[in-house]
């Protein structure tokens, strides 16, 4: 929209060639002689990438994404809600920041039952966040996956230990088998540590 890009400061290039936008009986709306510079695009918290807009009025909403982006980017929006609640496998690889895996048809969010009655009301869309099936899951190893090397002969910190409890120990060597036989995680070859809390 016109009037946000100003609101926004958002710098313009104009087109070589005017755009005339036209409704599907085929009359003409407006005129687009301007587009943006490329600006970063967030949708739904994590998916991010550089994108340029073409500038009209529009009373109805600020930013119009078109069918080409829809048909490029592939959102799986809930009906009910209007939520964005997946992407396409591209955009697990070039879009997404810190963003949860896709998770496969196997294993969807409606599979489990999650159970909110000890959550508060204004959690409750936030229902993964306490999904044991994805608790109990890692990512999929991706290109960037790495290890932490220490270096040779390199000084180690000092730490010291903390004391536990007969019950909490017992706790915790049950944590770090079944860690262990849901491939969770594997044994360390680091001489460090770290302190284990309850």
């Amino acid at each position: 929209d016109t009037e946000r890009v100003r609101q926004w400061g958002i710098p313009t290039t104009r087109l070589s060639t005017p755009l005339v936008v036209a409704a599907l009986d085929g009359r003409s709306l407006t005129t687009i002689t301007h587009r943006t510079v490329p600006v970063k695009l967030r949708v739904s918290g994590n998916h991010v990438e550089e994108i340029e807009f073409f500038v009209f009025p529009s009373l109805q909403t600020a930013v119009v994404l078109g069918h080409p982006w829809l048909l490029r980017h592939n959102p799986q929006v809930n009906g009910e809600t209007g939520r964005v609640e997946g992407w396409s496998p591209r955009c697990s690889q070039s879009c997404l920041r810190a963003a949860p895996p896709n998770i496969s048809a196997s294993r969807s969010p409606s599979a489990e039952k999650i159970d909110l009655s000890n959550v508060p009301q204004e959690y409750h869309d936030l229902a993964q966040v306490f999904s044991k099936d994805r608790a109990t899951s890692l990512p999929p190893h991706r290109p960037f996956d790495c290890s932490i090397e220490l270096l040779p002969g390199a000084p180690l910190p000092s730490s010291r230990l903390y004391h536990l409890s007969r019950p909490e120990q017992e706790s915790m060597e049950t944590y770090i088998q079944e860690s262990l036989a849901a491939g969770l995680i594997r044994p360390s070859s680091s001489p460090l540590g770290a302190g284990f809390f309850f």
